[in-house]
């Protein structure tokens, strides 16, 4: 009985420093990693898809922990009583205990898939950076930076699971890899990735709108605060949001959909416009956490859609006699257009 307790304590705490993003991460996450997990046989899909989802749990609690227990709290107090720490729900000590616990076996989880070091590094780097310095606390070493290298990491580490491979090449960020034995091709997602970071870059700044009264009450410097409140409405409007949308449609997944996605975008600026209280704000943000959720998914239909493409080259170049040329060809990438 004891034991259960603790458990179920546990999973509630995780819920209450967490549930609040998992529309941000772990939902965009599996999402992106969804399209290998298609084109695999379910007997290797399954400990891959259940390794994805343990990692995105732990890539999100280590951040929450870490930014609500070393971070300022009065920030908390101010703008998001609700959260464990402020309401009393656990002590500033307890929670660090569990920082330190939760940020261990996020990192080990490099030790099961070595090719995901880079990616939990860089999220410790970035976290520390995002929580303890004054850079971290801009809205261009917030969102700019942080935000989008935090987001590269989120897209390409499920990836590299799923894919049992490194989509980081000796010679090119992007690889192609046949495995026939499992009757699927595993390719890189460079500019899926890319793309979405330049948007998350440009249009994360929509979540700092909400959270003016704490942010000026700590000292950072968001884009609302840095350029004033309507001031910052248009330029995120007309200027950051139209960049980030022709990034993503351009060069990413959202060009599969780009009239749904373009609506989407269109609706998000409407309510910045129209509304100004912070409870619409914070409704704003999650309509952009859905358009991420979209562009995510998309991610993965272009996977599949290049993967039974590449499918169907390998098949007619085996056809033909001409392996030797196959594999050439999957090298350079010819194989993979669009990535």
């Amino acid at each position: 009985m004891g034991l259960a307790h603790h458990v179920f304590n546990e999973v509630e705490l995780f819920s209450l420093f967490s549930r609040r993003d998992w529309t941000g991460v772990i939902v965009p996450s599996c999402l992106f990693a969804a399209g290998p997990a298609l084109t695999l046989p379910l007997n290797v899909a399954l400990p891959r898809c259940l390794f994805v989802v343990a990692w995105t749990c732990l890539y999100l609690y280590a951040f929450n922990l870490a930014n609500q227990s070393l971070g300022d709290i009065v920030e908390d107090r101010i703008n998001k009583p609700h959260r464990p720490i402020p309401s009393g729900r656990v002590s500033l000590r307890g929670a660090r205990a569990r920082c330190a616990v939760v940020w261990a076996l996020f990192l080990s989880t490099a030790l099961f898939y070595r090719t995901i070091w880079r990616e939990n590094l860089t999220h410790l780097v970035i976290s520390l950076f995002l929580v303890r310095t004054r850079a971290g606390g801009h809205w261009i070493g917030k969102n700019v930076v942080g935000i989008s290298l935090l987001g590269a990491v989120m897209l390409s580490a499920p990836r590299k699971i799923m894919m049992g491979t490194s989509l980081v090449g000796s010679q090119t960020m992007t690889t192609t890899t046949t495995t026939t034995a499992a009757g699927t091709v595993l390719m890189g997602t460079e500019n899926d990735v890319v793309a979405i970071c330049v948007w998350l870059a440009l249009s994360y700044h929509v979540q700092d709108f909400r959270d003016q009264a704490g942010d000026k009450a700590v000292g950072r410097s968001t884009l609302p605060i840095a350029f004033g409140d309507v001031p910052a409405r248009l330029v995120y409007t007309f200027v950051f949001m139209p960049v980030g949308l022709a990034v993503v449609c351009a060069w990413g997944p959202g060009g599969d959909a780009p009239w749904l996605v373009a609506a989407m975008h269109a609706f998000v600026g409407y309510r910045l416009l129209a509304f100004h209280d912070k409870d619409a704000d914070d409704w704003t943000y999650k309509i952009l956490l859905y358009i991420f959720c979209v562009l995510a998914a998309l991610g993965s239909v272009r996977y599949l859609r290049s993967a039974a493409l590449s499918s169907s080259v390998e098949a007619t170049m085996r056809g033909w006699g001409r392996g030797e040329e196959l594999r050439n060809w999957l090298a350079l990438g010819v194989a993979s257009p669009g990535f």
